[in-house]
């Protein structure tokens, strides 16, 4: 009962600030916190009116290890597909080294329970927790950037804001670029567009900037923290990119708040050395 109250609160709480301000971090959180507790609710109950509470609890790190393993795959399967069809640069990268780093993590976990080594045991635990922490904060950046994205534009606009990009060749659209341009064309002839530049106008504007799909909510709290009193649309995205642009985006509102997420690393390592001590 207790969880099922959390996470009505938890969904109380997402609402009311989606309703002040769709575009705070909080609300990813917010909406990740009331999905994990509905599932923990769900899967509680579904083992009760099993009878496997006391049956099945060898198999729940087993599971889990299988579950590890099936996105470390899907993750390495997709960076491949990056790198074949997006080049080998730096942010093409991302899911194909986080799969890899997971991998790593969930061999020297077994390694550490078979060799029964203490101090990699430990050291494990610590490291599993961290990635545990920014997994959970991926899925919900991830989750709530994308419901975001498909949110319909505001009427009344006075502006529409369109995230450039480089031209290939110097003069041929690329294909994000150009989902951006439909997207903004199509919100366009939805309604009257001012033709007064922002700047000239000062303030009082209501505007909307499109981008891709997988930068739309990193856009959001950007014009947020300027001040900018813009919704952000999504364009679509081809789905093998999405995972590793995401990925991108993630890091970038990572290292923005790097001191909050180092304090709180510390703080897991910290609670995890006094508990294995």
């Amino acid at each position: 009962m207790l969880i099922e109250i959390c996470a009505a609160v938890a969904l109380l709480l997402f609402v009311i600030g989606v309703i002040v301000d769709a575009r705070r971090f909080a609300n990813a959180v917010l909406l990740g916190v009331f999905l994990t507790l509905t599932a923990v609710a769900h899967g509680r109950k579904l083992l009760v009116v099993h009878h496997a509470l006391d049956d099945t609890w060898l198999a729940g790190p087993a599971l889990e290890g299988l579950a590890v393993l099936l996105v470390c795959c899907l993750l390495i399967g997709n960076g491949v597909r990056m790198v074949r069809k997006e080049g080998s640069r730096p942010g093409n990268l991302l899911t194909l080294l986080a799969g890899l780093g997971l991998l790593s993590l969930l061999l020297l976990t077994v390694v550490a329970y078979v060799a029964e080594l203490r101090l990699v045991a430990a050291a494990v635990v610590i490291a599993a927790l961290i990635t545990a922490y920014f997994v959970c904060l991926y899925m919900c950046f991830g989750v709530y950037g994308y419901v975001y994205s498909r949110l319909p534009a505001p009427s009344g606009l006075d502006y529409i804001i369109v995230l450039g990009s480089g031209l290939v060749g110097g003069d041929r659209v690329p294909p994000l670029l150009a989902g951006r341009l439909d997207r903004a064309y199509a919100v366009f002839q939805a309604q009257l567009a001012g033709e007064a530049l922002m700047d000239e106008r000062g303030t009082g504007y209501r505007c909307a900037i499109v981008a891709n799909d997988f930068h739309a909510f990193r856009t959001a709290i950007i014009a947020r923290s300027m001040g900018i009193d813009a919704h952000v649309l999504g364009s679509p995205t081809a789905s093998y990119f999405r995972p590793s642009a995401t990925m991108r985006e993630f890091a970038a509102v990572v290292l923005h708040h790097r001191w909050t997420h180092l304090t709180v690393c510390l703080f897991l390592a910290l609670a995890c050395r006094l508990i294995l001590l």
